[in-house]
């Protein structure tokens, strides 16, 4: 009787952790989805930002400021990520 109870929770064990596997699955699928999704719109913002700045200055300083701000960005992101990794 002993040994039902435990092969009993241990199939219980077994589709709670099958039930949470499929949940992460699902979680990481939208996810990723959506984290695609946000890259195609940040890369209409630049390129909508690019033109806007080409009505304003030549075609060389536009480039010029569009790279400055995403390698910008990316310093303060790198940073911020490093003192995220250093608190933990």
């Amino acid at each position: 009787m002993n040994a039902l109870l435990r092969l009993l929770a241990v199939g219980r064990v077994a589709a709670s952790v099958r039930a949470q596997a499929g949940l992460a699955g699902l979680r990481v699928a939208f996810g990723a989805v959506a984290a695609v999704l946000a890259m195609a719109g940040a890369a209409f913002l630049v390129a909508a930002g690019y033109q806007w700045l080409r009505w304003h200055v030549s075609a060389p300083e536009a480039s010029a400021m569009v790279g400055g701000g995403l390698l910008l960005l990316a310093l303060v992101v790198a940073l911020a990520g490093h003192l995220a990794v250093r608190r933990k």
